[in-house]
């Protein structure tokens, strides 16, 4: 209202001027009250919107503030108007951008930092732009989510495969793929209620006397329990074949289980329909069969729900981030071997891709863990011929007694438990990861991490822009503020880090420079060429070292040594323009991330270009390099996204935050050690089968052991598999 009553008593001012001298009168004069009253227009309106929002405005770093700065900048031109005697300014250009310098737009950049101004200026060479604190900030997860939601991938295609087997190549290729997904989970469900009716049915054929009377003669029992295995073993035919080839290839896997399984059923079971007299009643052992067949469509059911959720994330429209181990990926000496343990550590980086390649050749190389069956199967046959021959010359029993202890001892020694030692810990670990918007891809790549040194990190995943406060800002000269942002802004946007969207947020109409070439990429500070003008952006020392004037101020002592906050000059044209005082916060995210790592033997460097991250900054953020082993490593800019990376340089993908990259690399480090568990388990399994079978065969009663002994032993051995999986992951 005062302000509006000034330029009404300009108005009667100018009338009377108007009347007594309407010639001498200057029609600038009354352009200039245009202005005015169009300022106080703009003041009506923002008072009115904030009115209606409840006076509050969210700013960048998730703080709520009444938005008073139009206000300000508006109440300080039209008073500026009045002391000038209402002088209009032409708009004037200065380091290649627009702009009236009666109009405060220095208020607008400091809002679009998320803080506010005071509106003052000091008298001196300088202008000086205090913001208030904020406490309450943004968390590096939900930062990651904005980020995730603004930036979607390219559409990619690669070249097809030089391989005949299938591969995704293309985005294209989702929907096809998912409903192959979907048609083949759905088949093997009903593989897996038919496998569980057949084997129920032949629990009670063999086990009861009422099927065995019910039938003629012995031979006919015999043929329609074969006929019940026959149909058993169908539901899972596909994966005979591929047992018979990984058989010729000496690649034993937990079909090979069931294939073996079926050989000595055809043999024990046309044998003793051959010889068995009619009279007899005859021990049948193809209930373990049909267990055996039900586990194994239980593990191809497990493993397609894995593949499906791993794809879903493999191919998401959004950002990829993996973990790739950068032995496979380079073969050069990485900057995080020269710094923590020397050259053949294990270092791992996360690259930013938009599409995932190699997805299903990874996903059908068969994992380490998996080859301890080329050692349990062969000694399972082996101890299978050996009760053959002890049934036949030890203990005296007739050959076609001898074959049933035989059978009745593979399935007492093979390791059922295989079917899930190894698909089902990494099930558990795929859905955990999938929750957090993680997947494993292929069994093989979760076994690579085991042996992980260091996680190479950026500096913005340490340092989210969100936790990046800008205290002050000092001007000097002439200069106006959204200059100095326009360079700053693009400087980092070459380099990155957390500066680099606090800045470009900042820019005057998200306008950045975007012509940068940077010369000199130094420990303290940058060089560049920014639409073709010099530009250094650096600490005080580097530039007093590069002989530029420096203005030291009292109190500049607390952004130095081990705090959180630092100086940053930015120099153009030979002389200073402007000092930033900023303020560099992490999350409690991170800290608890890195403190696990370190637990686990696990390094953290943190990969940075911005001449004010430090390990000083560490310390105060109470992250002390002394106490765990953290490092910022300097001199190395953005790491630019790739259009594609393939799997097999690494199994994580993740379309979450680096937290959730972590989270899944921790559970691959903990499959490692259920899979030593369970190893163990398998043995053990096999070692008791042992005793069991040599107490009942010399104590004369591994005759007469009815089928669903083994099987309910085998079983027996999945509870210890699947309970140490539920603890450890």
């Amino acid at each position: 209202d005062a302000v509006y009553q000034k330029i009404l008593d300009k108005e009667a001012v100018t009338a009377e001027l108007a009347a007594v001298e309407e010639e001498s009168l200057d029609p600038e004069f009354v352009k200039n009250i245009d202005e005015a009253e169009k300022y106080v227009d703009a003041i009506t309106a923002e008072t009115e919107r904030a009115k209606s929002m409840l006076g509050t405005s969210d700013d960048l770093t998730g703080n709520s503030h009444f938005d008073v700065a139009a206000y300000e900048s508006v109440t300080e031109d039209v008073e500026s108007l009045e002391d000038e005697s209402l002088e209009e300014t032409p708009v004037k250009e200065q380091d290649g951008i627009l702009y009236n310098p009666n109009m405060n737009t220095d208020t607008e950049m400091m809002t679009a930092f998320g803080l506010r101004p005071d509106g003052s200026a000091k008298e001196g060479s300088f202008r000086e732009y205090p913001f208030s604190d904020t406490a309450d900030l943004q968390s590096t997860e939900e930062i990651s989510i904005k980020e995730l939601e603004a930036e979607e991938a390219k559409t990619v295609e690669l070249p097809a495969s030089e391989s005949e087997a299938f591969e995704y190549t293309s985005n294209e290729q989702n929907k096809s793929i998912l409903s192959i997904f979907k048609s083949k989970y759905r088949f093997v469900k009903v593989r897996m209620v038919l496998s569980f009716a057949l084997a129920a049915l032949l629990l009670f054929f063999e086990n009861t006397s009422f099927f065995s009377e019910l039938f003629p003669d012995t031979i006919t029992y015999v043929f329609v329990d074969c006929l019940l295995a026959v149909a058993s073993v169908a539901l899972v035919f596909d994966r005979l074949v591929l047992a018979a080839q990984s058989l010729g290839k000496f690649a034993l896997d937990v079909d090979c289980v069931t294939l073996l399984a079926f050989v000595l059923s055809f043999i024990t079971t046309l044998t003793t329909i051959c010889i068995v007299p009619s009279y007899a009643h005859p021990t049948l052992y193809n209930f373990p069969l049909a267990v055996c067949v039900f586990l194994n469509t239980v593990a191809l059911y497990i493993s397609l729900r894995r593949d499906i959720q791993s794809f879903r994330v493999a191919s998401s429209h959004n950002v990829k981030k993996m973990l790739v181990r950068m032995g496979e990926a380079s073969t050069e000496t990485t900057p995080e071997e020269k710094e923590f343990v020397g050259e053949g550590a294990e270092v791992c980086l996360i690259k930013r891709a938009d599409f995932v390649s190699d997805f299903c050749a990874t996903r059908r190389a068969m994992p380490a863990s998996k080859k301890s069956l080329r050692v349990l199967l062969p000694v399972s046959l082996l101890l299978t011929v050996t009760f053959f021959l002890l049934a036949k010359f030890a203990a005296g029993l007739d050959g076609l007694e001898s074959l049933g202890v035989a059978y009745a001892s593979f399935y007492m020694c093979v390791p059922f438990a295989a079917f899930l030692a190894h698909t089902y810990p990494i099930y558990l670990a795929s859905h955990r990861a999938f929750s957090c918007r993680s997947a494993i891809l292929g069994d093989r790549n979760a076994e690579k991490y085991g042996n992980t040194s260091v996680i190479a990190l950026r500096d913005k995943d340490a340092f989210p822009a969100g936790k990046t406060q800008v205290k002050s800002i000092r001007l000097y000269g002439n200069r106006k503020i959204e200059s100095a942002i326009y360079y700053a802004a693009g400087i980092f946007a070459k380099v990155g880090g957390p500066l680099a969207t606090v800045f470009s947020q900042a820019a005057l109409n998200g306008k950045i420079c975007e012509d940068v070439e940077i010369t000199e990429l130094a420990e303290n500070g940058i060089e560049a060429l920014a639409d073709g003008k010099p530009v250094v952006v650096g600490k005080p020392e580097y530039l007093e070292k590069q002989g530029y004037d420096i203005f030291p101020e009292d109190g500049d002592e607390k952004f130095e040594g081990n705090t959180n906050k630092r100086i940053l000059y930015l120099a153009c044209e030979g002389e200073v323009v402007a000092k930033v005082y900023i303020q560099y916060n992490t999350t409690t995210a991170f800290r608890d991330m890195a403190r696990r790592l370190a637990k686990d033997g696990i390094s953290v460097s943190i990969r940075t270009a911005d001449p004010c991250i430090d390990d000083g900054i560490l310390a105060e953020n109470g992250l002390n390099p002394e106490e765990l082993p953290l490092k910022v490593l300097k001199n190395l800019p953005l790491d630019e996204k790739t259009e594609a990376v393939s799997a097999k340089c690494g199994g994580i993908v993740s379309t979450g935050s680096v937290k959730d990259v972590v989270r899944t690399m921790i559970l691959c480090n903990k499959l490692e050690n259920v899979k030593k568990i369970n190893l163990f388990i398998q043995g053990a399994a096999v070692l008791f089968g042992v005793g069991v079978m040599a107490l009942l065969l010399f104590a004369g009663s591994a005759v007469d052991l009815p089928s669903w002994c083994p099987a309910l032993y085998q079983l027996f051995w999945l509870i210890p598999v699947m309970f140490m999986s539920k603890i450890y992951i």
